[in-house]
């Protein structure tokens, strides 16, 4: 009932509101969009391989409508379903792989993570997954609070893909390229950078990799090496 009246408060100050359930949302005049990729069926059903495809391109497409910290995104560690065949990534040292591209999904688009587990981590692999993406995520958060997100290549499956993190402070852009690889052999993909679209002139400029290392890019046009089945990220100046 709280829930209702907090919903019908909503529309009379005319705010639009997103429901957490849509049973107690429709007829009160409240959305459920799922396209963070919150469906519990999938999460019951659907290989973690394929959770982290439909994931990310529902990701892809609610940052077309919504900012990165305006998100969260759930991480289903633990059995879903009380199916005892449904998907899970326990334990989690022998499905590293999928847990490290489940985080690097949530947390490379900037969202916040809800992860459901017992254990951050059983071991060294999955440990160096959950270090790296908070990392990450803590490192650039003011690209996510303060920035914007452009869309450069959409996920299929079939190929990488990628999004571009825009921060503009004290009149300075940055950028924060976000590659993903869902195949299962590294890949060196060549990306179109929307960079006009930040307003910022096309001449190119200098990319600090993941790894370190430090490169000119032509005009806007990106060349990055992605790991199998995984990501990695570039900071553009």
């Amino acid at each position: 009932e709280r829930q209702v009246e907090f919903y019908q408060r909503m529309r009379e100050l005319g705010l639009h509101g997103e429901a957490a359930q849509g049973f107690a949302a429709f007829a009160n005049g409240m959305s459920r969009i799922t396209t963070t990729g919150y469906c519990e069926e999938d999460f019951g059903k659907l290989s973690m391989r394929q959770q982290i495809q439909v994931n990310r391109r529902a990701a892809y497409n609610f940052t077309r409508i919504y900012s990165p910290g305006q998100a969260t995104s759930n991480i289903p560690v633990v059995q879903w379903s009380p199916d005892e065949n449904a998907p899970n990534m326990l334990p989690l040292e022998e499905h590293a792989a999928e847990y490290e591209a489940y985080l690097a999904t949530v947390l490379g688009y900037g969202f916040d993570g809800k992860a459901y587990q017992r254990l951050a981590w059983d071991g060294p692999k999955s440990k160096a997954a959950v270090r790296r993406w908070i990392g990450f995520w803590k490192e650039h958060r003011a690209f996510f609070d303060n920035g914007y997100l452009l869309h450069v290549r959409e996920p299929n499956g079939q190929k990488a893909d990628a999004i571009l993190h825009i921060l503009e402070e004290n009149g300075q852009k940055r950028g924060l390229l976000v590659a993903y690889n869902p195949m299962e052999t590294e890949q060196r993909a060549q990306f179109d950078l929307p960079l006009e679209a930040a307003g910022w002139a096309p001449s190119g400029g200098q990319a600090v990799f993941e790894n370190g290392k430090v490169l000119s890019f032509d005009e806007n046009r990106i060349e990055i090496t992605i790991p199998p089945f995984n990501a990695t990220w570039a900071e553009l100046d």
